[in-house]
């Protein structure tokens, strides 16, 4: 499993997914720091919820493109009966592109967050935006959201998958996962005390994914590669 997660690695070319990543985060930075401070942002428990909104939002979509280039391409460009006639099971090379998947969008999302977090905090030590004192707790409470956050991100990113399979279309792909980054992006409980929603809606997200990764992969398996 490791050899195929290594190939798929090398088949997405993942410097170039890194550089657009940390151009994102550059970017969802700068507009934090701008912005937020427009907003009248009193708190910090208020400028870490936009901060996780804004990045599970991009990242919802960033990751699908993602898991689009993993699936979608190799029947758009035609090589999706070369790969299965590798000697593995077809269920373990699916299986690699979807840990892959997992674990960059994961990692991305949860690095992204603590970015962007770090940049705005860093901005503010400067600006003084938000009166209140940051406290270590604060900082605790809020890794913990964005662990939660992050799992969200890969269950969101996984349930178009489905639907792109079935109409072999990137376009269509690519819809579904800008209506869940918009639907969900910012559903979570904006206090950040509500600790069982969090973690419900991060589970039922999780599951919806795993769900529409088992689907799709009973579907491929299942078709006729002509």
């Amino acid at each position: 499993m490791g050899k195929l997660i290594m190939l798929e690695l090398h088949k997405i070319k993942l410097r170039n997914w890194l550089i657009c990543a940390i151009i994102a985060n550059l970017l969802i930075s700068l507009w934090v720091s701008t912005n937020l401070p427009d907003e009248a942002v009193k708190s910090y428990l208020e400028a870490f919820y936009s901060i996780r909104s804004y990045v599970e939002i991009t990242f919802i979509v960033f990751s699908s493109v993602l898991l689009s280039k993993l699936f979608l391409d190799e029947y758009k460009n035609r090589t999706i009966s070369v790969l299965f006639t590798y000697p593995v099971p077809r269920h373990h090379i699916l299986i690699a592109k979807l840990i892959l998947f997992c674990l960059f969008s994961f990692l991305t999302a949860l690095l992204s967050n603590g970015f962007v977090a770090a940049f705005f905090l860093f901005v503010d030590s400067q600006r003084s935006f938000i009166a209140e004192p940051l406290t270590l707790l604060m900082l605790r409470e809020e890794f913990f959201r964005i662990v939660i956050n992050s799992i969200s991100v890969v269950g969101l990113g996984i349930i178009p998958l489905y639907i792109g399979l079935i109409r072999k279309s990137v376009p269509a792909f690519m819809v579904c996962s800008m209506f869940l980054a918009l639907m969900f992006g910012s559903t979570h409980d904006e206090s950040g005390n509500n600790w069982s929603a969090a973690i419900s809606i991060a589970m039922f997200c999780l599951v919806l994914g795993m769900i529409s990764a088992i689907v799709s992969i009973r579907k491929v398996i299942r078709e006729d590669i002509m």
